[in-house]
């Protein structure tokens, strides 16, 4: 048993470590981006008239959508959302809709909120909201899709015409 104490106890107090500590810091920069994407320059809604007499007016079948491409990184328990509004004069008996779709693509914006129809105005509307943390991908297909659509509300205020809106986007802390 003496053998044991002299060869092998030397042997296991090897098995001790030494340690070092060494710091790590990590910034986070705040990020607010938006992007719009869509397959055309322009979003065109057209008013189509019957050719039978008596039947409403129609929307034409082009695309009237566009994507909301968004990158966003917050402070803790902050959130921000994207507002729509137009500028320019919005015609008498018609109302400009804003349907934004949920989320879909190759990014992540877990916890994000699309408001799925919205009355436009020349005030700012929230189409999409509780964004913290998020990506969305880029381009089309990526993000919230918003289509527009019109409906008359007062038929006998409506006038023939072209009318030119501007949709401002605004990517801002809620």
């Amino acid at each position: 048993m003496k053998w044991f104490y002299t060869l092998v106890l030397p042997f296991i107090s090897l098995g001790s470590f030494a340690q070092k500590t060494f710091n790590v810091s990590l910034t986070m920069p705040e990020v607010a981006l938006l992007d719009l994407a869509s397959s055309t320059s322009s979003i065109d809604l057209e008013l189509l008239s019957s050719l039978e007499a008596g039947d409403n007016l129609s929307l034409s079948s082009s695309n009237h959508s566009v994507w909301l491409n968004i990158s966003s990184a917050v402070a803790p328990s902050a959130s921000r959302r994207v507002d729509l509004q137009l500028s320019g004069t919005i015609p008498n008996g018609i109302g400009i809709y804003a349907n934004t779709s949920s989320y879909s693509g190759s990014g992540s914006c877990s916890g994000c909120t699309a408001v799925s129809s919205a009355l436009l105005s020349t005030g700012s509307t929230t189409v999409v909201n509780n964004i913290q943390g998020a990506y969305t991908g880029v381009g089309l297909s990526n993000g919230f899709e918003v289509e527009y659509s019109v409906s008359i509300s007062n038929f006998s205020a409506i006038r023939s015409g072209s009318y030119s809106l501007t949709a401002i986007y605004t990517l801002t802390d809620n």
